[in-house]
């Protein structure tokens, strides 16, 4: 929906979007589809993606902030939602950092073994 307004004798022109499916193109070459939104959050403007399921991965929601965006392309929910599997879009993995400490591995109950850095890996 466009609305015009005129303020201080100048025409603007607004884009008002509200639950519209989309591809939202991301600075660093990285893209999104899903169901767009307008989001505030601590007084801050975001684009709420809220990404489908797409059969493998469960559905999930990211905010960007207009620093973060390149494009936003304006779609059928079909294409989104095909863009979705073929994008292969997931939510952020939990993943663990390698232990750069010395523990005794008896008081590890997860039996996981410490990592030791290689002389020549020690960069100092």
């Amino acid at each position: 929906m466009k609305v015009v307004s005129k303020e201080d004798g100048m025409e603007t022109e607004e884009l008002k979007v509200k639950d519209q499916w989309a591809l939202v193109e991301l600075f660093g070459h990285s893209r999104i589809a899903g169901k767009i939104s307008e989001h505030t959050l601590g007084g801050c403007s975001f684009v709420r993606v809220d990404v489908p399921e797409n059969g493998t991965t469960p559905g999930f929601t990211k905010l960007y902030g207009q620093g973060a965006i390149y494009a936003i392309s304006f779609v059928s929910e079909e294409i989104a939602r095909g863009l979705v599997k073929r994008l292969e879009i997931a939510p952020v993995q939990s993943y663990e950092l390698p232990m750069m400490i010395s523990y005794d591995s008896d008081d590890d109950e997860a039996g996981h073994q410490p990592i030791e850095p290689e002389e020549d890996e020690i960069p100092f």
